[in-house]
């Protein structure tokens, strides 16, 4: 797990956490050292995450700020361009650590947040009161910035783009797609829970039952060897998908013309990093080998540009009223 993913998870697992969790369960949650998760710990604080400390362990009172760690790789000439690129979008530079070989992970405080700032730290580099870390790393590096949204996060991103320094630590992630198994009924139900609002997620119960109707439409994607997220559905002779469809497996017709989508779902950890995509795009290429006419789904206002993105087509408001919203029909035929 990477080190953005493990934070946002140790800060979720506390948050939920009725008592508080000590550095030693963390560390055995999240199979790294004591160490590491004080360092975590740190990060998080840095951001406004209101974690304290007791005798018993973490707790945590509320969270004020978004952070993400950012890999990034130019040379000196850039420092200034790039940490104005951050403070501009309302984001705050908290720290800048390198991997080196030899040494390890080495890491330095910041805490940058305006223009004013960024000035006087680059005016200590070119005076010799310091010089940068990312010398010994030919200019690669990482950041951790934190911000008010995930939306300034994303501009600060998208600035890293456009200024060629960013690098995509997605790029490197491991996402394995498998056919899900049944013993794993269990932890695909809690994420449903997570995805969808109660009216809508599928109970544990009716995930149980799909599972036991259709394993062979049911995928996972695993980011060392955790489950991130899945993607499932019944197959049906008609292309269209009727609300009785989802609580009732024994509708599922194996020899249909029509793959259906009954979830996709992604954890909160994973988001933003393909995974829902790369699902999806699964279950497509799947259903076509399979010899089916196509993939149909319903899906809600805000992500019609995500599925039209993977070659679906909008076939106006569906007549489905499950959980009470408002569904469009969704098409994508072989």
């Amino acid at each position: 797990m990477v080190g953005e993913t493990r934070r946002k998870e140790i800060l979720k697992y506390i948050s939920e956490s009725d008592k508080p969790v000590s550095g030693t369960k963390l560390a055995e949650l999240f199979h790294v050292s004591r160490q590491v998760i004080v360092q975590d710990i740190a990060l998080l604080r840095a951001a406004d995450c209101e974690i304290l400390s007791t005798n018993r362990g973490y707790i945590c009172q509320g969270t004020k700020k978004f952070v993400r760690v950012f890999q990034v790789c130019h040379t000196d000439e850039k420092i200034e361009e790039e940490l104005n690129a951050v403070v501009d979008c309302g984001g705050t530079v908290i720290d800048v650590f390198v991997q080196h070989h030899i040494y390890g992970e080495l890491r330095a405080s910041l805490q940058i947040s305006s223009r004013r700032q960024v000035k006087q730290f680059v005016e200590d580099i070119r005076t010799g009161k310091s010089r940068p870390l990312t010398n010994i790393t030919s200019g690669h590096h990482c950041h951790t910035i934190s911000a008010d949204s995930e939306e300034v996060l994303e501009l600060i991103e998208e600035a890293f783009q456009k200024m060629g320094i960013y690098e995509d630590e997605r790029e490197n992630m491991e996402i394995t797609i498998r056919n899900a198994k049944l013993e794993e009924a269990s932890v695909l139900a809690q994420i449903e829970a997570e995805c969808f609002p109660k009216a809508e997620a599928a109970s544990a119960e009716e995930i149980q039952k799909r599972m036991s109707t259709f394993l062979e439409s049911f995928f996972v994607a695993e980011v060392q060897g955790e489950i991130a997220g899945f993607i499932n559905g019944a197959v049906t002779d008609r292309p269209s998908l009727p609300d009785e469809l989802y609580h009732n497996a024994a509708l599922h017709k194996p020899d249909g013309a029509y793959q259906t989508v009954f979830g996709l779902d992604v954890r909160e950890a994973y988001r933003n990093q393909g995974i829902a995509g790369k699902l999806l795009d699964f279950l497509s290429d799947t259903a076509k080998e399979r010899g089916k006419k196509g993939v149909i789904l319903t899906c809600k206002e805000h992500l019609l540009k995500f599925y039209g993105s993977h070659g679906f087509e909008n076939f106006g408001v569906a007549d489905s009223t499950h959980g009470g919203a408002c569904w469009y029909d969704m098409r994508k035929m072989f």
